[in-house]
């Protein structure tokens, strides 16, 4: 029998969202208000402050789960940590007690017969939508504190909680096991790349620099001032790019600036992170750069042999990295020719191993 795949990722977190929305709101009539079962607690934590704060026993969360562990804490009792600033809005953390978080999440602590892992689950039932119209959104306790919630006795709280605590336990089992195979493709795919360009520094064969073979351009010719909009379409339709993860993070429209229409590598100067891209682009970063070749390289061959230094280079805190190391690593020398071979059995291959990545949930 064959399954159409979507995404084994995606499907998995479906499954675990619409078995906690089923069993919370699972034919309960009787219905409170969130904040009439939980008390918010804000922080003035701030993650440029954070770091400064002896190191200790206690955990303080962010957006991405916990960031340190520090010598004090804010929160006491078991609470749930909810994202209010940024991207992440609405995702939620169980936190076990004598802990703190940052000042883009909350706290809310459970009252009196309400069971911490009820809560928690209700608090994932909950669907979020920013309430600003800002660039970050943010969601306000006083306003989703008034969602209605079901209202049922602590005996039951307790049963649905430990029931969902065996399911999502088997299911976070398999999506740990769905990440670590897309993990062990992506090492795959680096092995191949690294294997075909063959940079071996104590390699005998004609050499090159790479600042030889390229050029680069400041992200800051091509900036972005207007609505950034999630989709394309026919009247927004330049991509808005990143050279981090989230690469295309938005479209836009025309403006006074040009956008960038070749083929390049966006090039993050602070993480040394890359990206190919073949579609016209603004890139609004102060440390960004835009890497394209001359008439001696293949923009594709340059990508490559960029992926290829992961690991051989040492990443220092905000540096240049591009003028400074990058552009000065010699490589071995082929022609033009032998670069588009190389380029077409990559291209081959990287296709192949991107469908597996995103059969399991991959971009």
């Amino acid at each position: 029998m064959l399954v159409n795949y979507s995404s084994v990722l995606e499907n998995l977190k479906k499954i675990k969202t619409l078995l906690i929305i089923n069993c919370i709101n699972n034919g309960f009539n009787k219905k409170i208000k969130l904040k009439y079962i939980c008390n918010c607690f804000t922080s003035q934590i701030t993650e440029q402050s954070v770091f400064k704060y002896p190191s200790g026993p206690y955990c303080i969360y962010g957006a991405s789960g916990i960031i340190k562990t520090i010598n004090f804490f804010k929160i006491f009792r078991k609470a749930i940590a909810v994202v209010k600033d940024g991207a992440g809005i609405g995702h939620v953390y169980f936190m076990t007690g004598k802990t703190s978080t940052l000042s883009t999440l909350v706290s809310l602590v459970p009252c009196h017969n309400i069971d911490p892992r009820w809560l928690y689950y209700v608090m994932q039932s909950i669907s979020f939508e920013s309430q600003d119209a800002v660039t970050i959104p943010h969601i306000y306790f006083s306003v989703y504190g008034d969602v209605k919630v079901p209202d049922i006795p602590l005996s039951d709280q307790q049963k649905i909680a430990r029931y969902l605590d065996e399911k999502i336990k088997y299911l976070d089992e398999k999506i740990k096991y769905t990440l670590s195979l897309k993990e062990s493709l992506e090492k795959l795919k680096l092995c191949l790349i690294k294997k075909t360009i063959d940079i071996d520094p104590t390699k005998s064969c004609i050499k090159t620099k790479i600042k030889y073979i390229s050029n680069f351009i400041q992200a800051t010719k091509f900036p972005y001032n207007k609505t950034i909009y999630p989709n394309n379409n026919s009247e927004h339709n330049i991509a808005i790019v990143t050279a981090g993860k989230t690469f295309i993070y938005g479209y836009g429209e025309k403006q006074t600036y040009p956008s960038f229409n070749k083929p390049a590598i966006l090039f993050d100067d602070f993480t040394s992170e890359c990206k190919f891209i073949d579609i016209p682009f603004y890139f609004p970063s102060s440390a960004g750069k835009i890497i394209i070749n001359n008439n001696k390289s293949d923009i594709k061959w340059l990508y490559y042999v960029i992926q290829s230094l992961s690991g051989m280079i040492d990443i220092k805190d905000h540096g240049r990295h591009w003028i400074d190391i990058y552009q000065n690593k010699s490589i071995p020398f082929i022609s033009l020719p032998e670069q588009q071979e190389k380029v077409k059995y990559l291209n081959k291959k990287i296709l192949k191993i991107n469908s597996w990545i995103k059969m399991l949930g991959g971009k």
